[in-house]
C-alpha cells in the first residue's frame, strides 16, 4: 500500500488484515513495517487508529509494545489523532446516550477506554501537551485544535464531557 495514495477507506481495510494477521501470530518484524507505513500520513493513520478501536482485536485491547512503539515514532500524526479520537468518542457518546442507543454508547464507551489504555500505556510528556492543547481549545483558546473543535461544533455538555475524558488521562 502506498499511504500518499492510499484512502481512507482503504487505511481501514489495510489495517483490520493487519491487526487479525497480528492476533493470529504474524512477527513483529513484519507488523512494524505495515503499521510504520500506514502511519505516514493523517488519511491513513486515522484508517489505523478506526480500524484498532471499533473492532474485536486482541491487540484493540492489550496493543504490543510494538505498537506502541511505532505509534510513539509517528507521534507528529498519531498524538494530535490520539486526542482528537478520546474528543470525538466522549462527545459522541452523549450524543448516543440523549438519543437512548445504548448499543453506540457501548462503543463510544469502548473507543474512550482503548483510546485512554493506549495513551497511559504511551505515557509521553509530548503526548501529554496535546491533550493538554486539546483542553484548551475545548475551553476557548485558541491553538492548533481549535479550528477543529469550531468545526466539530460541539455544544457544552459535549466540550465538558470531552473535557473530563481528557483530565483523566492527563499526566500528572
Amino acid at each position: 500500500m502506498n499511504p500518499a495514495s492510499a484512502s481512507f477507506e482503504q487505511a481501514i481495510e489495510e489495517a483490520k488484515t493487519l491487526f487479525g494477521s497480528i492476533d493470529s501470530g504474524m512477527s513483529e518484524e513484519n507488523a512494524r513495517k505495515i503499521i510504520a507505513t500506514l502511519l505516514q500520513t493523517v488519511p491513513t493513520a486515522r484508517g489505523l487508529f478506526v480500524a484498532l478501536l471499533t473492532n474485536e482485536f486482541k491487540v484493540s485491547d492489550c496493543p504490543p509494545h510494538f505498537l506502541l512503539d511505532e505509534l510513539r515514532i509517528a507521534s507528529a500524526v498519531t498524538f494530535p489523532l490520539m486526542a482528537k479520537n478520546l474528543v470525538m468518542s466522549s462527545a459522541t457518546k452523549l450524543v448516543h446516550q440523549r438519543n437512548k442507543d445504548d448499543a453506540n454508547v457501548r462503543g463510544s464507551e469502548q473507543v474512550i477506554l482503548r483510546t485512554a489504555k493506549m495513551i497511559s500505556c504511551i505515557n509521553d510528556s509530548d503526548l501529554n501537551q496535546h491533550l493538554l492543547e486539546m483542553q484548551k481549545a475545548l475551553a476557548g483558546e485558541q491553538n492548533q485544535f481549535s479550528d477543529f473543535v469550531k468545526r466539530m461544533n460541539y455544544d457544552e455538555d459535549q466540550r465538558s464531557a470531552a473535557s473530563d475524558a481528557l483530565e483523566k488521562v492527563l499526566l500528572k
